[in-house]
């Protein structure tokens, strides 16, 4: 999904569906809305490069005060007795030369998890 239509490549306009969240000083929600729009990506980023920028303090304003919101709703979740499990990206990764089924059940059972990828020996 992240080529063509989906791509979200800077300077590129796309469809999207906005979610608008109204917040108040704790992070409570105040009102939800959702509805279509057209975005247009200003930067291609990724994690390491914002954590980076996050910590040497040069990050975009906005991104910090994603992370502000980010912790105030954590607490709240946390305060009401939610919990959020920290799930690991996983990934598909064929062991051998065989393994053309791309990790399906068809290998009859010889692909195992391990370290958050499936490690398939067909």
């Amino acid at each position: 999904m992240s080529q063509g239509w989906a791509s979200l490549l800077p300077g590129q306009d796309r469809a999207a569906l906005l979610w608008e969240f109204t917040l108040d000083e704790a992070g409570n929600v105040g009102s939800a809305a959702v509805r279509r729009a057209r975005v247009r990506s200003r930067a291609q980023l990724d994690y390491p490069a914002m954590q980076q920028a996050l910590d040497a303090g040069t990050a975009p304003e906005v991104m910090v005060l994603l992370g502000e919101v980010g912790r105030l709703r954590q607490a709240l979740e946390a305060a009401r007795g939610g919990t959020s499990l920290q799930t690991p990206d996983e990934e598909v990764v064929p062991a051998g030369a065989g393994s053309a089924h791309g990790g399906s059940s068809s290998c009859g059972g010889r692909c195992r998890w391990r370290t958050g990828t499936l490690r398939c020996r067909c």
